[in-house]
Formats: C-alpha cells, structure tokens, sequence
C-alpha cells in the first residue's frame, strides 16, 4: 500500500496483515461497526470508507422504518440525533481508521480490514459510553458482519450478555 504513514503502523506486521492481504483483502460489501464516541465523517482517510444507509436518506422522513429520522451515516445514540460526527474527542475516529481507514490513496494510514466500509455509531462521549448496548444492536440491525467496541466493563451482566448475543 502507498498510504504515507504505512512506516509507522507498527501493529500492521505484528498481525501479520500484509500476508493476510497476499490472500485477501477483504470487500466493500463487509461492514465494521465502530461503536464508540462517534467518527469524524469529514476525515480525508475515512470519507471514502464509511457505510452509508442509502435506505434512509436525510429527508426528516425514517425511511428505512427503523424508528431513527436520517440514520444515513450512522446513528448517535449519545444524544439521540442522526449525527454521530465526533467533535472534540478522537477515540471513535482513531479507531474507525484502525479498521477500515482507505487504502492506497497516498495519504494517512491503512485500515487493517483494507477494503471494508465503517459504520458510525456514537455511544458516548470522551471517556464515557452511555449507550453502548443500544449502538451493538443498532450495529446488528444493520447487518455489521464486525462490530468494535473499544470499551466494556470488568463486571459482567446478564444485559450485556443478552445483547453480545443478539
């Protein structure tokens, strides 16, 4: 890959990702679900990579029938609205491009599933995810194949079990 920073994606070689990409590197039609503090959909590395839901566009009508008004680029659950753009803490963006950053495009990073899209769920802010079970099931709904969750608790429930289930 040409992506400027490739040098400095030091785990990229510790998962051994550029031998997985000798054999496959993946598909546009797989969807990462970043369930976090919400994605920066303005990012040079991202734009071209996140998921939108063609089937809901902003309209102010829900026209996928989900109960949510607009969820084209995701959903914020944090604050109940269509816009999950992070806007003043980078967990959820440094994550989104972690996994499905764009490839080969001479600049920024490589997303280690290379050629998947990103779904854009905001579950918090900062250091505090508020809604978390909401945005893993959102991200099920949606049919994420992968769901992220950079964030969790060391007191299991019987809730979040139920939800990792669904």
């Amino acid at each position: 890959p040409n992506d400027a920073l490739v040098g400095k994606q030091y785990h990229l070689e510790n998962i051994r990702a550029f031998e997985a990409w000798d054999i496959d590197t993946g598909s546009a039609d797989v969807t990462v679900g970043i369930v976090d503090t919400g994605v920066d959909w303005d990012h040079p590395d991202l734009v071209n990579a996140l998921r939108y839901n063609e089937n809901d566009p902003i309209d102010g009508i829900d026209n996928d029938s989900n109960g949510l008004v607009d969820d084209y680029r995701g959903w914020n659950f944090h604050d109940g609205n269509n816009d999950p753009d992070e806007k003043s803490w980078s967990h959820g963006t440094h994550v989104a491009g972690l996994a499905g950053a764009s490839t080969n495009n001479g600049i920024g990073v490589i997303g280690t599933s290379y050629s998947s899209k990103v779904l854009a769920i905001k579950a918090g802010s900062f250091s505090q995810i508020t809604a978390g079970y909401e945005g893993l099931q959102y991200a099920a709904d949606m049919g994420c194949e992968v769901i992220n969750c950079s964030w969790g608790s060391s007191v299991p429930s019987a809730a979040g079990l139920d939800v990792v289930r669904y």
